[in-house]
């Protein structure tokens, strides 16, 4: 889901690899697409997968739980 959303791929159903084939090409004769996922692609890590935005969440949720059981 994450990469459909980010625009950067696609999800493909395991039963219909032919339906697949064809979003695949679809895709990849777009040269706007393709020239865009490195931008995306690199958006969406800085955005949603940055470490320490990531462990701050993470710290954040712990401190909350601390708290909750105390």
């Amino acid at each position: 889901v994450v990469a459909r959303d980010a625009d950067i791929g696609i999800i493909m159903d395991p039963k219909s690899p032919a339906e697949g084939a064809h979003q695949l090409i679809a895709m990849m004769s777009d040269a706007a697409w393709r020239d865009g996922v490195a931008v995306r692609s690199a958006a969406l890590a800085r955005n949603d997968f940055d470490r320490d935005r990531l462990a701050g969440n993470l710290a954040n949720v712990l401190q909350r739980a601390i708290a909750d059981c105390g």
